[in-house]
């Protein structure tokens, strides 16, 4: 019996039904192409977690040899794990070497200048910033006094703007944020607006001027450091908690929003300041550091009691790497090589135009995930129909920020019901495009 026979057209949308009798000349072909990539892709799956247990076994032996100096790669990650020391292992987790501040104490944020040619660490506990010189660790490092004009004030974050400028975040003290030039002389101080512990983690927006910051409460602040004016704040965040380390998203000057950790999660915030997605793990609820993977679609967070390192897919929040980096309550930083910033390299080009990509795995068992971009912030619903026209679940019906981003459906209708085997739709609305594609889910 043919699909258009036993459905009657009248009960269809108009929409489907010329996908409904698209759907009978290609179904047969359909399936059984799909069960070969079913196969397929179980047999990689399947290898993809042999492999993942490898680098994880990997990851506790791969130490270089002795004498080896190993070089730093575009997405090496750096750990600041306290004692005065910063680790450095590769995306799969492999140890790579440690830096070695002298007169231990904490460590806490660190970061690239734009050239990449330099490491800034922080030594939080003597409130200076310790540069290290890429690629060669047993030279002596370069070393700024920020406790000379904070005393006190505890080296917290740091960010370069494009001319290499850096700015300072300070905790305590008299909770100033400091500038300073390339070569290290202080530019400027900026007597910020606090909450709770003074200009702690922040990022500087992609005009140069704009420095988005925490004060570990629930307050986004910002301030302009070209008018040296506070400006209105940017968002304050639900609930109790204190909020760490913050990182602007495309285009880079709020209106992409922005990732923060905030202890028992990470929240994702639209350019309103509202909370449009998280990023956790069971059992972890000391989110701290958190920065953007070079690949513009990733960001790398840090849960400051367990020692774990995990790389979570922005779009998605599916974790794509972690690994733990020490026995807990040592690490209070992460950066990378090649890291995006909003003043040093926009993340990821905001789209020029609507799009609803295929989904993919397709055909897919038990979940596929369904891409969209948006060149502007704006409304969007994006839904799952069956063959009868009926609508079974809606995965998306909110406003979202311009960029691209991911959703997941795991094959189960509004009520959590799996569905059976079949042809099923996905029908995205927005502003600038409505579109619907078909997708086959084989059991």
């Amino acid at each position: 019996m043919k699909f258009a026979e036993k459905l009657s057209t009248s009960d269809q949308p108009s929409w489907l039904q010329s996908l409904v009798n698209e759907t009978e000349t290609i179904t047969h072909r359909t399936v059984a192409k799909g069960l070969d990539q079913m196969k397929h892709w179980q047999r990689h799956t399947k290898w993809s977690y042999v492999m993942a247990a490898s680098l994880v076994a990997i990851a506790a032996i791969g130490q270089p040899a002795a004498g080896e100096e190993p070089d730093w790669q575009r997405g090496d990650v750096f750990l600041a794990v306290g004692d005065g020391s910063y680790n450095i292992y590769d995306r799969a987790g492999n140890f790579k070497e440690s830096l070695q501040q002298e007169g231990g104490g904490y460590t806490s944020d660190c970061g690239f200048s734009p050239d990449l040619s330099q490491l800034v660490t922080t030594d939080y506990t003597h409130s200076r910033l310790v540069i290290f010189e890429d690629g060669a660790s047993g030279l002596a490092p370069q070393i700024i006094e920020t406790g000379e004009t904070s005393a006190g004030g505890h080296a917290g974050a740091v960010v370069f703007d494009e001319a290499g400028n850096l700015f300072v975040g300070h905790p305590d003290g008299n909770n100033f944020i400091h500038k300073y030039s390339p070569s290290g002389n202080l530019i400027e101080t900026y007597d910020v607006e606090v909450e709770k512990r003074g200009s702690n983690w922040l990022d500087l927006a992609a005009d140069q001027s704009t420095v988005y910051y925490t004060s570990q409460g629930r307050v986004i602040y910002r301030y302009d450091a070209t008018a040296r004016a506070q400006l209105t704040s940017f968002a304050e965040l639900p609930g109790d908690g204190n909020a760490q380390a913050v990182r602007l998203l495309a285009p880079g000057d709020g209106s992409g929003g922005l990732l923060v950790a905030d202890g028992v999660n990470v929240k994702r915030l639209d350019e309103r300041g509202d909370v449009v997605m998280t990023y956790d793990l069971p059992g972890r609820d000391s989110w701290f550091a958190i920065n953007l993977d070079p690949d513009g679609n990733s960001v790398w967070a840090t849960d400051a009691e367990s020692d774990q390192v995990v790389r979570f897919h922005i779009g998605s929040g599916v974790v794509q790497g972690s690994f733990t980096a020490g026995g807990g309550n040592t690490v209070f930083g992460v950066c990378l090589k090649g890291e995006i910033t909003a003043a040093v390299q926009s993340a990821t080009a905001l789209p020029s135009v609507y799009g609803i990509a295929q989904n993919a795995p397709n055909p897919f068992n038990p979940e596929t995930q369904i891409s969209y971009q948006l060149p502007e912030a704006g409304d969007v619903t994006l839904s799952i129909f069956n063959l009868l026209g009926q609508q079974i679940h809606t995965l998306v019906s909110d406003h979202r920020s311009a960029g691209v981003h991911t959703v997941t459906w795991s094959g189960r209708d509004a009520s959590g019901q799996a569905v059976s085997s079949g042809v099923y739709f996905y029908r995205f609305e927005s502003t600038g495009l409505t579109e619907t594609r078909r997708m086959l889910l084989l059991k």
